[in-house]
């Protein structure tokens, strides 16, 4: 009878961290959604002040691969490449770098 309660309870445990977790991963999800979705708008508005500054070419081109690496989807999609995601971090790290230093490259540009 004890063992019955137990196992029940366990399992009740169990759900609920279950769904505790889902529920983080989900509101987690729609914040790198929303977060994919401003890198990519960002990208696009950056080719609109191409006939200023031509800087902001490879900037948009940044943005948009940020936002879609963000993307929840695309995450799901491309864990199956074991090389992508070994060293996903690393690739965001290097191009987040080179975004701010073209960034700071046009905006002095830009003022001169």
């Amino acid at each position: 009878m004890e063992d019955e309660e137990k196992k029940d309870n366990n399992t009740f445990k169990d759900g609920l961290k279950k769904g505790a977790l889902g529920f983080v991963k989900a509101i987690f999800d729609y914040i790198k959604g929303i977060v994919a979705l401003l890198l990519i708008l960002l990208g696009l508005s950056a080719f609109r002040l191409i006939e200023r500054e031509t800087t902001y070419l490879p900037i948009g081109i940044i943005l948009i691969i940020l936002g879609l690496m963000a993307a929840p989807r695309v995450s799901e999609m491309t864990k199956k490449f074991e090389k992508y995601t070994k060293y996903k971090i690393f690739i965001v790290i290097v191009l987040t770098v080179i975004a701010v230093l073209l960034f700071m490259l046009a905006g002095y540009r830009m003022s001169n």
